[in-house]
Order: C-alpha cells, then sequence, then structure tokens
C-alpha cells in the first residue's frame, strides 16, 4: 500500500502544529556509509548522485521544502520518523518513503529508538509517477546490501 504526503483538504503547512522549515541535521551518534557518483561512475549512469546508509543518532533530521532530487528511503531496522498528510508517522523496517523533486518532505530519528535506512539521492529523476512523497513496503535489505558493496568496491 501506497500512502501520499498531502496537506490535509484545505489546509497549508501553516495551517499545521508544526513548523516545518529547511533542516540538514546528521545529529549526533550518526555514523554513514556514502557513496558518491564522483568515486563510483556507473551510478551517474542511473542518475544517482548519492547513496547510503545511515545508522540514524540523536537529532538525525531532514525537511526539504522545495527539493531538486528526487530520494528514496528505505527503513532496514528500528524506526524513525516520516512526514505524510500534515503528520509525522512511523517508518519501520520493511518501509520506504519516496520524495519527489520539487515537493516538500521531511523525516527524523525518534528519541532512544535505533534507525537504520539506506537512501538514494536522483539528480535526473526515475519515473515514478507519483507527484507526492509516499510511503510503502519494499526489499530494504537486499538494497542495504547493494549499498554496502558500492562502498567497499567502489562499482556495482
Amino acid at each position: 500500500m501506497i500512502v501520499c504526503y498531502h496537506c490535509p483538504e484545505g489546509k497549508s503547512m501553516s495551517d499545521t502544529n508544526i513548523s516545518i522549515r529547511e533542516t540538514h541535521n546528521i545529529g549526533r551518534d550518526t555514523r554513514e556509509l556514502i557513496v558518491d557518483s564522483t568515486h563510483c561512475a556507473p551510478l551517474s549512469l542511473y542518475g544517482i548522485t548519492l547513496t547510503g546508509i545511515s545508522d540514524a543518532g540523536t537529532g538525525f533530521s531532514f525537511s526539504r521544502l522545495q527539493p531538486r532530487m528526487v530520494q528514496i528511503l528505505a527503513c532496514l531496522t528500528g524506526i524513525g520518523e516520516v512526514w505524510i498528510d500534515g503528520d509525522w508517522l512511523v517508518c519501520d523496517a520493511g518501509s520506504a518513503y519516496v520524495t519527489p523533486a520539487g515537493r516538500m518532505h521531511a523525516y527524523r530519528s525518534v528519541s532512544g529508538a535505533s534507525w537504520r535506512l539506506c537512501w538514494v539521492n536522483y539528480s535526473i529523476p526515475p519515473v515514478l509517477g507519483i507527484e507526492k512523497p509516499p510511503s510503502t513496503a519494499c526489499i530494504a535489505k537486499r538494497w542495504g546490501r547493494q549499498i554496502r558493496g558500492y562502498c567497499s568496491t567502489g562499482r556495482p
């Protein structure tokens, strides 16, 4: 099942009970494996600029108001939260959060909970046929193994 992000009918983001602003906080205690297309050229063949695995620590929080890229996050273990339909919803193991370019999205760690996620940023949007960030089930563990392989070998 796919759940799409949008503000509830008749509401704007300013009508919700939370203030969303542009933030990019890695947080303390966060560990990441990151591969970018300058170090793994084949990624750029697919429009991928950056991919990685994050073990999100306290304060891990990202909000993008008008992102230029498409991003796909997949939860490997633990729980985090994603902004959907004006609320923070749980993103747990096996769930994915897809964010189209130009559409507001947000995600964050939960205090006291572990959250391991893999993610990919596209500069050339893949053909997804979506206009709003959905959350859906996926095969996150397989994807995480592939990213770890890129980190160790520098190639897909």
